[in-house]
């Protein structure tokens, strides 16, 4: 997108008004998708909340999910995604912080009483920030993220000239991106839980949730 320039505030802070073109966007915008599309952590645990506490816990999880890709689009416009690969303690940390969050929502999941028809909006208050920070841990420990905005997106667009107009067009972008692929795979995992309305099948696929969030963080720990 171009833009006239003039000597803002923006351009002091240090974004500059460089025309990002449109075909620059739409290269951006498939690979995304295609990286969004591939099973990873984030699809695994948004599956998993969808089956054994409902498509709105599952949807409020997302909310964290974008939020993290949010900071990481940020990061990679200001280097700090490019500094992020070089500071791999600083990371591994962050790792092990959400292995241990996840492990520990799998063993509530798997020992937590199970009612025949349960009330999906009784825990919606409860869990809702639960979900929101595991949503955002995940994407912060995401190493296909931090790959993919830290090193991918930079060969695509001048992340660290764009215009701060493209910046928002980006996470308006994402944003969409997130929604509509990861958000299928919610409704989808919340389309089988709808099957499920005797308490053992319930208890059963909290288990199997419990062990999809379970391998989620092994997953996140041996990346």
């Amino acid at each position: 997108m171009s833009y006239v320039h003039s000597n803002t505030l923006v351009e002091r802070i240090g974004f500059q008004d460089v025309e990002m073109s449109w075909t620059e966007l739409f290269a951006y915008i498939v690979i995304l998708a295609t990286a969004t599309a591939i099973p990873g952590p984030d699809v695994a645990a948004l599956v998993g909340t969808s089956l054994s506490r409902g498509l709105t816990q599952s949807l409020t999880m997302l909310s964290g999910i974008i939020a993290g890709h949010a900071f990481w689009l940020i990061a990679a416009v200001s280097g700090l995604a490019a500094a992020a690969q070089a500071l791999g303690p600083a990371f591994v940390l962050v790792k092990i912080a959400a292995m241990g969050y996840l492990l520990y929502l799998a063993w509530q999941l798997w020992t937590s009483p199970v009612d025949a028809n349960p009330s999906e909006d009784g825990a919606i208050l409860k869990n809702g920030r639960a979900s929101i920070l595991t949503g955002l841990m995940i994407s912060l420990s995401n190493v296909k993220a931090l790959v993919f905005f830290g090193a991918i997106a930079p060969t695509i667009l001048p992340m660290h000239d764009l215009a701060i107009r493209d910046v928002g067009i980006l996470l308006l972008v994402n944003t969409l991106i997130f929604a509509v692929v990861l958000g299928g795979w919610a409704v989808l995992a919340a389309k089988a839980r709808a099957l499920l309305t005797s308490a053992a099948r319930r208890r059963g696929i909290n288990r199997i949730s419990a062990v999809i969030l379970a391998g989620t963080g092994a997953a996140i720990a041996a990346r």
